[in-house]
C-alpha cells in the first residue's frame, strides 16, 4: 500500500511540476549572449517590423514573444533562425499597444529577454511650416512620419473666426499644400492630421500666418492645354508643363509705378500717339510702351528692389548701359538674354501668361466660360479709354488677377512664332528670328479698343507687334 501511495504522490509532482514548466522547454542561461539594439517601426497598417543585432552564430535561433495591450504573453510566437536580423509581423491592428520580447536560444538555453513596446497609432504629421506666396496664398509643408497608404487631413482657422474647420483631404504620400484665394492681411492657423480608412493620428503642430496685401499672386506648377483647334494663329493645341511655380502681378503695371521709376532714365521717349489721351492717373495702366521698354523697366525695378536682373544686353544687366531705348528695329534689343533662374522681374512668357489666366480648368476666358460683358472687362470701346486697373473684379481670374481680360495689350517675352504640336516644359519661344516681319512679340488680353468681336478678350488669343511699334501695356512675374 505504501509503494502504491509513493507512486501516486510522484506522479502527482510530476504532473505538478510540467504544469509548472509546459509554457517552455527551454532553460535560462545568463552566459547567453542576448540580442542587441532591438529597434521596432511601423511599416504598414497591419504590420510592423522588428530589427536587431547579433553575432553570427549558426548554431543560435531566436524565440519571439508577443503580446497586445493587457493581455497574456503568447510565447513562440514566432521561432527565428540564428541568422535572421529582422522579421515582420503582419498581423498587427492599429490602435494596440504591441509588446514583443526577443530571447536568443541555443542547446535548449535563453538568454535573458530584451522587450519593445510599441503604440501602433498612425504616426502624427511633424514639423508643419506655412510660407505666404502673395498676397493671397499660403503654402503649407510637412513631414509624413507614416506609412504609404495613409492620407493628410489639413485643418484651418481664421484669426475672425475661432473654430477649427476641415479644409482639405489629401491622397497619400503628399507632404505640400497649398491654400489659394485667402484674404489679404489675415492671420491663418492651420493644423494636420494623418488618416487611415477610419483610423487618425493626433494633430500635429500649429502653424501661424498672415497673408500680407502684396500686389503679386502666386501660381502653381502644373500642366495645361495651350492653344486651341478653332484659329490658325492658336493651332495645334498641345501639352506644356509650367515646372515651377511663379509670383505674377496682380494688376497691369501702373502709370504711377512706371514713372516714379523711369523718370531716372533717359531711355523715356516720346510716343507717337500722346501719352495720356486714354487715360491718366497713378492707377491707371501705362500704355503705348514698346517691348524694349519692358525691359529697362523690369531691370530697373530689379536694381532698385536689390534683385538679380533678368535681362542682359550686350553683356551688361545695368539698363543705364543699354542707351536710348530704340524707336525701331534694333539687332543688339532683339538679341536680349533672359535668365529665367534669378529672382527679378520679367515679362511673362506667353506659356506663363497663358496657363495663369487659364490656371486649373483651362477656361476659355480668365473668368470662366461666360461671354464677355461690360461688367467682366473693359474691352470693346465699353468705356471709351483704359481704366484704372482692378476696376472690374467680377472679370478677375481664378487666382485673382486682374484685367487679364481687356483694358490693355499686355506684352509677353516670346516671339511670335507657330506653336508645335509636341509637349513641352517652360517654353521661352525659339531663339530663332521670328518668321514675321521685324521679329514681331507676342501679346495677350484683348484692350478697351480692339476686342468688339470678343475674340481677342479668350485666354489662348495672341496678338503680335514689331518692337518699334509703341503700343500695349505689360503685367510682371518674378520667382517666389
Amino acid at each position: 500500500m505504501k509503494k502504491y501511495t509513493f507512486l501516486i504522490i510522484s506522479g502527482v509532482l510530476a504532473l505538478i511540476l510540467y504544469a509548472c514548466s509546459k509554457d517552455s522547454i527551454y532553460e535560462a542561461d545568463n552566459s547567453i549572449k542576448a540580442v542587441e539594439n532591438l529597434t521596432l517601426k511601423c511599416t504598414g497598417p497591419n504590420s510592423v517590423e522588428l530589427e536587431w543585432k547579433f553575432p553570427d552564430n549558426s548554431q543560435c535561433s531566436f524565440r519571439l514573444d508577443k503580446k497586445t495591450n493587457e493581455s497574456d504573453w503568447v510565447e513562440n510566437y514566432a521561432e527565428l533562425n540564428g541568422d535572421m536580423r529582422n522579421w515582420t509581423d503582419t498581423s498587427v491592428e492599429l490602435d494596440q499597444i504591441l509588446y514583443y520580447r526577443l530571447f536568443t536560444i541555443y542547446e535548449n538555453n535563453l538568454s535573458e529577454e530584451k522587450v519593445i513596446s510599441f503604440n501602433n497609432k498612425i504616426a502624427s504629421p511633424s514639423g508643419l511650416t506655412t510660407i505666404v506666396l502673395g498676397e493671397s496664398s499660403i503654402q503649407l509643408n510637412w513631414t509624413d512620419d507614416t506609412f504609404d497608404e495613409a492620407g493628410t487631413i489639413i485643418d484651418r482657422k481664421e484669426s475672425t473666426d475661432s473654430l477649427w474647420k476641415e479644409v482639405f483631404t489629401t491622397p497619400e504620400n503628399i507632404v505640400t499644400w497649398l491654400d489659394i484665394n485667402r484674404s489679404p492681411g489675415i492671420f491663418y492657423s492651420y493644423r494636420v492630421k494623418a488618416y487611415f480608412k477610419t483610423y487618425t493620428s493626433e494633430y500635429s503642430n500649429e502653424s501661424q500666418n498672415s497673408t500680407t496685401a502684396t500686389s503679386f499672386i502666386y501660381v502653381p506648377s502644373g500642366t495645361f492645354t495651350m492653344g486651341s483647334n478653332n484659329n490658325t494663329d492658336e493651332q495645334p493645341a498641345h501639352q506644356v508643363t509650367i515646372s515651377r511655380g511663379f509670383l505674377i502681378g496682380k494688376y497691369e503695371v501702373t502709370q504711377k509705378e512706371w514713372n516714379d521709376l523711369m523718370s531716372g532714365y533717359t531711355a523715356h521717349i516720346e510716343y507717337p500717339y500722346g501719352y495720356g489721351k486714354f487715360g491718366t492717373g497713378d492707377d491707371y495702366p501705362i500704355y503705348f510702351i514698346s517691348w524694349y521698354s519692358t525691359l529697362v523697366y523690369c531691370n530697373a525695378r530689379s536694381i532698385a528692389e536689390g534683385l538679380a536682373p533678368c535681362y542682359s544686353i550686350k553683356g551688361s544687366t545695368d539698363p543705364s548701359a543699354w542707351g536710348l531705348i530704340p524707336e525701331g528695329y534694333d539687332e543688339d534689343w532683339e538679341s536680349a538674354v533672359l535668365n529665367t533662374d534669378v529672382n527679378g522681374y520679367r515679362l511673362p512668357t506667353e506659356a506663363e501668361w497663358e496657363y495663369a489666366a487659364r490656371y486649373g480648368d483651362n477656361r476659355i476666358y480668365p473668368w470662366g466660360n461666360d461671354l464677355p460683358s461690360a461688367e467682366l472687362a473693359n474691352f470693346g470701346d465699353n468705356a471709351g479709354f483704359t481704366t484704372p486697373v482692378g476696376s472690374y473684379p467680377l472679370g478677375n481670374s481664378k487666382l485673382g488677377m486682374c484685367d487679364m481680360a481687356g483694358n490693355v495689350w499686355e506684352h509677353c517675352w516670346d516671339k511670335a512664332d507657330v506653336y508645335s504640336a509636341d509637349s513641352v516644359t517652360d517654353p521661352t519661344g525659339s531663339p530663332e528670328p521670328s518668321p514675321f516681319t521685324y521679329n514681331a512679340r507676342i501679346l495677350r488680353g484683348g484692350s478697351w479698343y480692339h476686342s468688339h468681336d470678343k475674340t481677342t478678350l479668350r485666354s489662348c488669343f495672341r496678338n503680335i507687334t514689331s518692337s518699334g511699334m509703341q503700343s500695349g501695356g505689360f503685367r510682371i512675374v518674378k520667382l517666389p
